[in-house]
């Protein structure tokens, strides 16, 4: 599974891309090299490849791994990963990271990577990834544009649609078919859908569901019995931080 989306950073344009291969999914190098070569550079490749190769932490390496290290060295990337185990494992199971972070090799150099000390839950470790830009604004959140659907012209709408699917190109390429459904419901949306003013703010707002007298706690008990798992990996410890990450999911 594959999902790319553009951030715009100041001036410059990256590509984001996540991706999720199971384990249960054989793979070849032509299904990598098709996806890389679709994503514009700047990029950042992110997601949980199930493969497992020394090179990035892992504690083994298998035919899926070698695979990527053959498309990572075909296109120049950069493995951002810095060793660290990305999966928290049974007890006497070996080192596990499964998460790759890659960069396009011209702003490899400006990311800043590391795994948080807390799994919040999972069974993989949150992957922190920081971009060294100093142009980017701080300080303000900017919500996103939402249509204002109780004054929409929804004849406008469909009509709009309609005559646009009349004159659809020949397309051989399934992504060009995508981008003209996409192009098509945007543009039939600015015209006949107004949407709310938009307004700034300085700080994000407090959940209204966040009790601390009570998530804090949790939290801090999910904390206590990981760090009590590390220290020693035992099955006993391993099920009682299974337990108390239900209970605080709960």
């Amino acid at each position: 599974m594959v999902c790319r989306v553009s951030i715009v950073f100041g001036n410059k344009d990256i590509t984001l891309v996540s991706i999720y291969k199971s384990p249960n999914i054989k793979t070849n190098l032509n299904d990598w090299n098709n996806i890389v070569t679709q994503i514009p550079a700047p990029y950042l490749i992110c997601g949980d490849f199930n493969a497992h190769s020394r090179v990035w932490g892992s504690h083994k390496n298998d035919q899926m791994g070698e695979q990527i290290l053959k498309v990572i060295d075909d296109h120049s990337m950069v493995i951002l990963n810095d060793g660290s185990p990305t999966r928290r494992v049974r007890p006497g199971e070996g080192k596990s990271a499964v998460d790759l972070s890659l960069s396009s090799s011209d702003i490899a150099n400006k990311f800043y990577w590391h795994t948080y000390s807390d799994t919040l839950g999972s069974d993989h470790y949150p992957i922190l990834i920081s971009f060294n830009y100093t142009n980017i604004s701080q300080g303000k959140i900017c919500p996103k544009t939402k249509w204002n659907t109780k004054k929409a012209d929804w004849n406008m709408y469909t009509n709009y649609i309609d005559n646009k699917f009349k004159i659809t190109p020949t397309y051989t390429n399934t992504t060009h078919k995508y981008s003209f459904l996409v192009n098509c419901i945007n543009e039939s949306a600015q015209n006949s859908i107004p949407i709310y003013n938009t307004f700034v703010y300085d700080r994000r707002p407090s959940p209204p569901w966040w009790d601390p007298a009570v998530c804090h706690s949790e939290i801090r008990k999910r904390k206590e019995a990981l760090a009590e798992y590390k220290r020693s990996s035992t099955i006993e410890n391993y099920l009682k931080c299974k337990k108390i990450e239900a209970e605080t999911k709960k």
